[in-house]
């Protein structure tokens, strides 16, 4: 694979060359949903946004967007330059995505760093959002369990904890062995992005997921990292693409990246998914809050991929 996200030696999690890349290669082409700065309350998340410029609503970058760290201000530059691109889809509306694009030749194994914010702005590189977003989220949750115990947010806590505090020696995936086309290294610490799906307009909506060659039943098509967040922190701006992160409701969402807020609803879905749990050695806890997609019949080259984003995610927007 071109690229694995995966632990640095300092332990955080970072997006590297999985071989060397020549000056002027496109990395990946992000999707990217449009966002007002002033409907996000929360100044950790715009911080991670992409400015275009002024005028320009904040851009929220889907496929692995906000897995790549920013350059250290001191001793290193960004390798990657991000080109904004407009386009129409099918029906007419304005879509927004990103090519991040080499700016120099990369080595294998080196780490892949973009900047979002302009030169003019100060402060420290915006590192690892997913393991900070994170430790956030569980730092709120125990500040709001302290002032207000509830069982909501103590039954919030301890599956968060369940989820990113395991036995490091256990490597499984919905409760089946991680695959080795799915993680490459040996301890199981390296996600790659899939290679099997593209995002293209959508007859449906908008943008849509489809399949670039046949895929048999049973296929996972991808493991999609997530953005925990609290619920508050997008306000209202991300409604329509986060989900419940745990049951009962602690206030806690899910936002999928890599294709996952992309793929349009059927009754009749193609794909299914489910909580994908990754751990072993080398595997951070952000790695293991992930989903895992899978076909449930044969799909053919060029078919659009659907889930079902199911009833409560209807009846929570009175359709």
């Amino acid at each position: 694979a071109d690229v694995a996200w995966r632990l640095a030696p300092s332990g955080r999690l970072g997006v590297f060359a999985g071989r060397a890349l020549g000056a002027g290669q496109v990395v990946e082409r992000c999707y990217c949903l449009p966002l007002d700065a002033s409907a996000v309350p929360s100044r950790r998340l715009r911080r991670w946004l992409h400015r275009v410029c002024p005028g320009h609503p904040l851009l929220l970058p889907l496929g692995w967007g906000l897995l790549y760290n920013e350059a250290p201000s001191r001793g290193g530059a960004p390798n990657l330059t991000c080109e904004y691109e407009e386009s129409a889809d099918l029906q007419g509306y304005l879509q927004w995505s990103i090519n991040l694009r080499t700016n120099r030749d990369v080595a294998a194994g080196e780490e892949l760093r973009a900047s979002r914010r302009p030169c003019s702005e100060s402060g420290e590189p915006l590192q690892d959002m997913l393991g900070q977003a994170l430790e956030a989220t569980r730092a709120e949750l125990e500040a709001e369990a302290t002032r207000s115990p509830r069982s909501s947010i103590e039954a919030g806590l301890e599956q968060l904890s369940s989820l990113v505090e395991v036995d490091p020696a256990s490597v499984h995936i919905g409760g089946q062995p991680l695959s080795a086309d799915m993680y490459a290294d040996v301890d199981m610490g390296s996600v790659h992005p899939p290679r099997d799906i593209e995002v293209r307009p959508s007859p449906v909506h908008g943008n849509g997921v489809f399949a670039r060659q046949p895929l048999p039943q049973d296929t996972i098509v991808e493991i999609a990292p997530n953005l925990l967040v609290m619920r508050d922190w997008f306000g209202q701006s991300l409604a329509d693409y986060c989900y419940q992160a745990f049951e009962p409701d602690c206030g806690a969402r899910k936002l999928a990246l890599g294709y996952g807020s992309i793929y349009n609803h059927s009754e009749e879905p193609n794909l299914r998914y489910c909580v994908a749990t990754a751990t072993g050695m080398g595997c951070a806890p952000a790695q293991r809050i992930s989903t895992r997609y899978y076909t449930v019949r044969d799909v053919d080259a060029g078919e659009e991929l659907f889930i079902h984003y199911g009833g409560a995610w209807w009846e929570s927007r009175a359709f």
